[in-house]
Order: structure tokens, then sequence, then C-alpha cells
């Protein structure tokens, strides 16, 4: 029994100490999720949603996808090679596309740059260049960097294509842009390297080569690594643009670099591809192809090295010792492949000079599918969203991906067509009705809690001559909307009847018993005459009821209703007090303008992370002859005065911050139009102490992060269960000794027996 009950307490430390190993490996799993939400760049709600969003999606930004020319995209390729559209240029489409929050943007050979929409192709703008356009776009804060053969360099709205800035070299510009920390980093055909200012394109410095630099920047780690036709790669500091290293080749470099884990690849036209150290040039490796490497940059992902080459091959190298591990020859056959592979979910996708564009299992250089266009391909492809983006010596830009399968509506995921999809089907009254598009104002279904009414799109096109407004709010006496038919009249009062609408929403008329002062003197609630308030509501003095016997008697007078004071009109006429609030973001807000008397006063708030301050000010001048007007902040010993058109920023609350801006616009019979303005001051984080951006992780890291707390847990895990084992081995063998000592000891107790 003694022993019995030592087991089950040891069966229960067991017990808990599974429980401890179950807890652990809980922990250690929701440190591995926020790692990956904290640093890798996921999105909770789209995890959550189980869809990809807009901010979420990799974009291409620029050539080769990245600043270090990976040509890598998380994205997934597509598996097949449907046509999803085409767009026709003016001329061959050498250029490389970026994609960028669904609008691809790319160059053409006539002059030519074109915004075009990722989902069908169609011209969102276009610009004119004074050159052919081989350059690719970076496409960075809302700007897009673009090079021409014109001897330009060009910053353009990424929204209207309108021209920010240019800035002229002494050469062509075939160099593709790379934007790092506000500076544009591109070469050209006068030998040199440029930094250049994003905001404005001044120069910040340049670097002069040997030769020619058709090769596009890589920048990583402060180091802007590029070739030139004087067969030299070139390593300079991004800040200054000094020379760190240089490595020479046999041939002049055309490739564009790629950095990868502190090695820098690259090819050259003495038929070799290249790998040197990031940090001091030292020669690491090199493979020498069957041809010369002209314009194919290499991509790197997963310790490979994908290069197009000359001879018309792709191949894939260790990225470690350049060994091959396969290659690819083109259905040409020696045709060269001057485009640069792009690599998605495993996927190697690249143009070739044969017309096709090739997608190639990255594992062993098997061909997945590919697509032929009407000439040569020398850009490289881009990959977003599912499709690669590509354009042809054809003149045409290819939309290349897998037709999606038709949404379902109510299975909870939102798909292409779909504006909503919340997995009800059922009823129409919630934010996503039972077609799955979004419940609003003007469908016909009235979304309770946020609708009162909801008539269809015929009532929000033209009147509120309806019981249901245009906003889907009924209408009501007293909401400035005349119903017809059931409204008289609507003043959005609802307070007295003093006006020409009363509160009922009728006209307010003689003979209706309400005085409208100011335009009746007395209403008794009759038309008649003759009885003190005439039929239209004058007052008036009645003869007396007839004396007989022809006796005149004197005229009694009627004294009319005292008349109603009138109403003095407000010193403000459009508002007379002024919410400017600030928020804890410090987010600009908006206006206000109101035209005002002397001495009227003027509420208003400022609201800060803090505290919301209430302040007033007072316009005590007005000379309309000079064009001024002095406002004073009543709770601050403040006095501002301004002229016709004048701008004033105002510290209100003194802590050297100005608070509001003031505008005086002009004057309107005697009276100020002053706008009042919120400012947005300094953001908070340039307030307080400066705090440095947390990294953002690249899949590869964020994989072997994960990999390593799995194998802690993992570790934790067996070693509980071992520490478990051993108990209960150890506990089964004293049992089994107890077992056999009680054994010997009956038999010894049996033996004593006998013997007596």
């Amino acid at each position: 029994m003694k022993y019995h009950l030592k087991n089950e307490k040891m069966g229960s430390e067991n017990s808990n100490q599974v429980k401890v190993a179950g807890v652990i490996a809980a922990v250690a799993v929701i440190i591995v999720a926020l790692i990956l939400l904290r640093y890798g760049g996921i999105s909770p709600y789209a995890i959550i949603q189980g869809e990809k969003n807009i901010q979420s999606t990799d974009w291409w930004t620029m050539f080769h996808h990245d600043l270090s020319h990976s040509g890598y995209t998380t994205e997934s390729g597509p598996l097949t090679n449907a046509t999803l559209w085409t767009f026709a240029a003016a001329d061959a489409v050498h250029s490389s596309p970026a994609v960028v929050n669904g609008v691809v943007y790319v160059g053409e050979d006539y002059y030519e740059f074109y915004a075009l929409n990722a989902s069908n192709g169609s011209k969102i703008w276009n610009y004119t260049t004074g050159g052919a356009v081989y350059s690719s776009p970076a496409v960075i804060n809302g700007i897009v960097y673009i090079g021409s053969h014109d001897k330009n360099v060009y910053a353009l709205n990424a929204n209207d294509g309108t021209q920010i800035w240019n800035y002229t070299t002494g050469g062509a510009v075939y160099s593709s842009p790379a934007v790092s920390n506000g500076i544009v980093y591109i070469g050209s055909y006068d030998n040199n390297v440029y930094a250049l200012n994003a905001t404005n394109g001044s120069q910040i410095w340049s670097y002069a080569t040997g030769d020619y630099v058709d090769s596009s920047p890589a920048v990583a780690n402060g180091i802007v690594y590029i070739g030139s036709e004087d067969k030299n790669v070139y390593a300079l500091n991004a800040k200054n643009g000094s020379k760190i290293w240089s490595y020479t080749t046999g041939n002049v470099v055309l490739s564009s670099p790629a950095v990868a884990n502190g090695i820098v690849y690259i090819g050259s036209y003495d038929y070799n591809v290249y790998a040197l150290d990031a940090s001091t040039g030292v020669h690491l490796w090199n493979y020498t192809t069957e041809y010369n490497i002209l314009h194919s940059s290499p991509a790197v992902s997963n310790s490979v090295v994908y290069i197009g080459s000359g001879d018309g091959k792709v191949y894939a190298l260790n990225a470690s010792n350049g060994s091959k591990i396969w290659d690819y020859t083109s259905a040409g056959g020696y045709p060269s492949i001057r485009s640069s592979p792009a690599v998605a979910n495993g996927i190697v996708y690249v143009g070739a000079d044969d017309r096709n564009v090739y997608a190639l299992n990255a594992t062993n250089g098997s061909k997945i599918w590919d697509y032929t266009t009407g000439a040569e391909i020398r850009s490289s492809p881009a990959v977003a969203n599912g499709i690669v983006y590509v354009g042809s010596g054809d003149g045409k830009v290819y939309a290349i991906g897998t037709i999606a399968a038709p949404a379902v509506c109510g299975d909870g995921i939102i798909e292409t067509g779909e504006e909503c999809d919340n997995g009800n089907l059922n009823n129409n009254n919630s934010a996503c009705k039972t077609d799955c598009t979004l419940n609003t104002c003007g469908d016909s279904y009235v979304y309770t809690g946020v609708e009162q009414c909801d008539e269809g799109t015929g009532i929000l096109s033209n009147d509120n001559s309806s019981a249901c407004k245009t906003d889907c709010t009924l209408n009501t006496c007293g909401d400035g909307y005349i119903y017809t038919g059931v409204e008289g009249c609507d003043n959005g009062i609802l307070n007295d009847n003093n006006t020409e609408c009363k509160t009922d929403c009728t006209n307010n008329i003689c003979g209706d018993n309400f005085v409208y002062t100011g335009t009746e003197e007395c209403d008794d609630g009759n038309v008649a005459d003759g009885d003190g308030c005439s039929a239209t509501c004058e007052s008036e003095i009645q003869p007396p009821s007839g004396g007989g016997g022809g006796g005149g008697g004197r005229a009694a007078v009627i004294t009319p209703a005292p008349a109603v004071p009138p109403v003095t009109p407000p010193i403000v006429e459009v508002v007379n007090e002024i919410n400017l609030e600030v928020s804890a973001q410090w987010a600009a807000g908006g206006q206000t303008s109101v035209i005002i008397e002397k001495n009227t006063k003027i509420d208003f708030q400022i609201t800060t992370p803090t505290a919301t301050e209430t302040h007033s000010m007072v316009l005590t001048e007005i000379n309309q002859n000079a064009g001024t007007v002095t406002l004073v902040i009543s709770s601050e010993p403040i006095s501002v005065t301004l002229h016709v058109g004048e701008t004033r920023e105002v510290d209100v609350n003194g802590d050297g911050i100005a608070d509001i801006l003031i505008i005086l616009n002009g004057f309107v019979n005697g009276k100020a139009d002053i706008v009042f303005k919120n400012l947005t001051p300094k953001p908070e984080e340039e307030i307080t102490t400066e705090e440095k951006p947390l990294p953002k992780l690249g899949p590869n890291e964020i994989l072997r992060i994960a990999i390593f707390f799995v194998a802690i847990i993992a570790y934790i895990v067996a070693v509980i269960t071992i520490i478990r084992a051993i108990r209960i081995r150890k506990s089964k063998i004293k049992l089994k000794k107890q077992k056999k000592k009680a054994r010997v000891k009956r038999a010894r107790k049996k033996l004593r027996k006998k013997k007596k």
C-alpha cells in the first residue's frame, strides 16, 4: 500500500512535468509568432483574414526587384502561361518593368514611358522623354525614377506622370537607378556613376570610371556596387563616392551585380561569372560559360546563382563554390539570353532572344512552360501578385499568369470580383451583402444600425424629395431638407415659430395665429378685417358698433397686441465657435473660414498629446480702407494684426510651437473673412528621444529564427521525456526489487512455519 501511494505520487510528478513541457512549448511558439509578426513584416490582419492585401504584397520596385538586385521575390509566380493581357507600346520594349501598388511602370524605345493598370493593362498615363528608354524604373515613395537615351535622369509623379525634376548627364543613360536613403544612384555613358538627391535631383557626388557605364548599381551595407566597360567592378562609398575597391575582369562588364551574404556576383563579357568578397573585392571563384555574358544579371536564391549567357543557356551555380548545378538551353539554341532571371516560389522566369519567356524548375532546370512573343526578349521579367510582367521587341508588354477560378461568394474568402465575403449568405443586413458586395447607401438594402432607410440609386442622384434622403436617413422636420408633399418648408430650426418656417415645417402665414415678427404686426388666427387685426395681419382701428337714433358715438380705439421685439442677428454669420483639433499623431487637420464683425469672440480648442486647451480670440479693429484687422487672444496677452492676403502663424499656448494659421482673405460688407487653420506640430518622435526602427528580416533570416526556436522546443521536450522515462524505469526496477524481497520474505516465513 505504501509503495502504491508512492507510485501515484511519481505518476503525478510525471504528469506535472508533461504540463510544464507543454507550457514551455506554447511560450516558445508564441515567441516565434511574435518575431515573425514584428520583424518579418507579416500582417496579423492578413493572417486572420486568410488573404493578401495591397500593403503585404512584395512589390517589384526596381530593376531586379530590390537594392541588392537579388532577383528574388516572396510572391508566388504563375504555374501556367495564360495571356492575361497585352499592351501595345509605340516601339520595342527593352526596359524591364517595375510593379508597385497595382501599377506597371515601363519604358520603350520610342521615347515613351508608361504607367499601366496591372490588372487589365489599360494605360493610366505616359510621359515623353527626348530619347529611347532602355533604363528600368525605380518606384519609391510615390516617385518614379528613370534614365533615358537623351542623357537625362527623370523623377516623375507616380500618380499622374508629371515631371518633378530632371538631371542632365554627359551621355546616354542605359543604367537603371537604385534609390536608397534619399539618394538616386545611376550610371551614364559619360563614364560616370552619379549620386543625386532624390527630392530635387541635385548632384551629391559622381565617380569617373574609365569607360561607358551600362551596368545598374546595387546597394548594400552603405556600398554601391557597379560594373563598367573599362572591365572593372567597383565598390564605392554610398555617402561620398570614394572608391573602396575595384576588381578587373577580362573584358567589359555590362552585367549588373547582385549582392547576397557578403558576396558580389556579376557576369563579364570574358565568358565568366564572378564571385567577389563584398568588403574587400577579393576573388572567391569564377565559372566560365560557353560564350560571353551580355546584359544578364545574376539572381540569387537559396544559395544558388541563376544567370543567362550569350550561349543561349541559363546556368544555376552553387553560390558558395561556383560549381554548376544545372543548365538549360533555350529553344533557339545559340541566340543569347540577355534578360535577367527572376525567381519566385521555386521557379526561374527568364526571357531569351528566341522570342520566348521560360519558366524553369529552380531545382533541376526542367521546363515548366514557355511563352512565345513576336520578337526577342531583352526585358527582365518582374513577378508580382502571381503574374509575370515582361516587355518584348515586338513593342508589347505582356502579363502572363494563371486564370483564376471564379469567385465563390459565401466561402469567407475575398476573391477577385468580390468586394467582401463574410461567409454569410442568409441576409443583407450587414456590411457585406449576400452577393458579396458592400452594403452602401443607395443599394436598396437597409443596413440596420447604419442606415435608417434606403430607396436605391435613383434617390441618390437628384433630390431629397422623398421619405429617404440621399444620405439614407429619414426625411424629418427640422433636418433642413424640404420633403415635398409633406413639408411646406424646412429651415433646420426647431426651437421657435418666429421665422418664415415654423417648427412643424409649415410656412408661417397670416392667419395661422403665429406672429411672424418683421412681416406681421399681429395674427389672430383669421384673415378677417375689423377685429383689431386685419386680413393682412396689420393692426387696425375699428369703429364702435352702431348707436341708435342717428346719434354718432366716439370711435373706439383697439390697442394692438404688443409687437415682439426684433431678434438681433448673430455677430458671426457662419460660425462663432471653431474647434481646431490636432490628433495624437500630430496629423494635419482641416480649416474653418468665418466672416466676423468687430468685437466678435471666437472660441477654439487645441488638442495636444497630453491635454486639450481652450483659447479665445477677439477682433478688436476693422480697417477696410487699410485692409487690416487686429485679433486679440483673450486667454493669452497676444495680439495679431493682419493685412488682406496675409498669412500669420501663431503660438497660442507659448510652447514654442505654432498652433494655428490665420489668413485674412478680405472683407465682405465691412466684415472680415478670416480662415483659421490648425498647424501640424513637430512629430512626437522628433520631440522625444529618437527611436531607431527595428530591422525587417528577410525570409531566410525568419526561417532560421523559426528553426532555431523549434529546435529549442524539441530539445526541451526530448530532455523532459528522457527524464520521465528514466524515473519510470527506476520506479519499475525498485518495484521489481520490492516484489522479489517480499517473495523471499514470504518464503522464509513459510519455511519457518514448516519447521515448527
